[in-house]
């Protein structure tokens, strides 16, 4: 299969890819061959998160749902999967889905400059429902479209309300208009229906956390960043830096949970072991924020490296990654799972790849359950008001690329 090298995790270094035929190895011949804690990944059997999808199903695109719903159960399997872990706790998660995101992109740009006219007259009648005036439907009224539509909700994403659920089943720019009007007139013309208003239509067809795959040999954390994201989540969940430092003096580690939505068809995730990652292998690319510095592993191809993927991963299966562990002075157990996207046969037809990434935190430290305060809730689903409303968008300041040395 060809994997890039060189370019990383930000879309910056793209340029620097240096696509390199490699041979991977197919682990379905021998899936109990590769365990986690030795090699850095482990293909598991997660029925448990695939009954959770059909369950929810399309809503699972929605962040209060994946958090609520999702999030537990990956804490228990990870868990599960470290022996004498005493708390995992899942604190992030990304979705890809390159058809949905190149769809959501397109209809952006065509609406760009779209400005949304005022709402019609509404009332709210005592029961409850939505009754638009001037011959619009009630918001509950389905609208059925005319000719097919791509299954994609057109889901609200403003932080100041909790309202994904309400446009789970809009599969259509007219659907969701009504949808939206009648928000507009629960909330009375109230500046949370003003904001919504003046963020224009575009706003309802954004899902939250969605990326396309990526194809780049990369790890998620260095061995400086896996630390300080720990001391990040924990801060403020810790009743004082004592309590904090104590927690970190243990063991602790950040394991990935990759579970398809669907059987992966295409661009299928390959790792390579740890028995054959090097130091000498990996740059960090360093990248500043306003308020914060992050690092990730830029990989570089080495003939030692042994490159292992699992064909035809199901929605009842799910692979561990181990892209951190704190433990150094054990030469046999894995530190980190360096990893990318790749396509073994783009000859062949297949459908998108759909996927999601949950991150867990694992702590071994005796008072991980004790001493931390409840409840935890994610960072990237509490999000500042203000500053999103004004439409602030992060954007580093820099971007660092530092050569491979003999140490992680």
């Amino acid at each position: 299969a060809t994997i890039n090298f060189g370019a990383g995790t930000h879309e910056s270094n793209a340029r620097n890819a240096v696509p390199t035929k490699k041979k991977v190895y197919n682990g379905r011949s021998d899936p109990e061959r590769f365990k986690l804690h030795q090699h850095g990944f482990q293909l598991i059997s997660t029925p448990a998160m695939a009954a959770a999808k059909r369950n929810e199903g399309e809503a699972i695109y929605e962040a209060e749902i994946t958090v609520s719903r999702l999030f537990p159960i990956a804490e228990a399997i990870v868990k599960h999967h470290c022996p004498g872990a005493i708390r995992a706790i899942a604190f992030d998660h990304i979705l890809r889905n390159p058809q949905r995101l190149k769809e959501e992109r397109a209809f952006s740009a065509k609406n760009k400059n779209t400005v949304i006219p005022p709402p019609p007259p509404v009332k709210a009648e005592s029961s409850g429902l939505i009754k638009p005036m001037n011959n619009h439907r009630l918001a509950s009224e389905p609208v059925v479209p005319s000719e097919p539509l791509s299954p994609t909700p057109l889901l609200l994403r403003h932080p100041s309300l909790k309202l994904g659920r309400r446009f789970r089943h809009c599969y259509s720019e007219e659907q969701a208009t009504h949808e939206y009007y009648a928000v507009l007139a629960e909330l009375g013309g109230s500046p949370s229906a003003r904001l919504i208003h003046d963020k224009q239509m575009n706003a309802l067809y954004h899902t939250k956390f969605l990326q396309g795959t990526l194809p780049h040999a990369h790890g998620d954390y260095t061995a400086r960043s896996g630390r300080s994201r720990a001391r990040q989540l924990l801060e403020p969940f810790t009743h004082d830096e004592k309590t904090l430092n104590y927690i970190l003096s243990h063991r602790f580690a950040i394991i990935n949970l990759w579970h398809a939505f669907k059987t992966v068809e295409s661009q299928p995730l390959a790792m390579v072991t740890w028995p054959s990652s090097s130091p000498r292998d990996v740059s960090t690319s360093r990248i500043t924020f306003p308020h914060r510095v992050g690092e990730t592993y830029t990989v570089h191809s080495s003939d030692k490296q042994h490159w292992v993927y699992f064909d035809q991963v199901t929605p009842d299966e799910a692979i561990l990654l181990k892209v951190y562990d704190s433990l150094e002075d054990d030469p046999h157990l894995a530190r980190f799972c360096m990893h990318s996207a790749i396509s073994p046969d783009p000859s062949l037809p297949s459908r998108p790849r759909e996927s999601m990434e949950i991150r867990v935190l694992v702590l071994w430290a005796p008072n991980a359950n004790s001493s931390l305060k409840e409840p935890f809730v994610p960072p990237h689903v509490r999000i500042d008001l203000d500053s999103h409303t004004k439409g602030i968008i992060e954007a580093p300041t820099k971007i660092e690329n530092i050569p491979p040395s003999d140490h992680w």
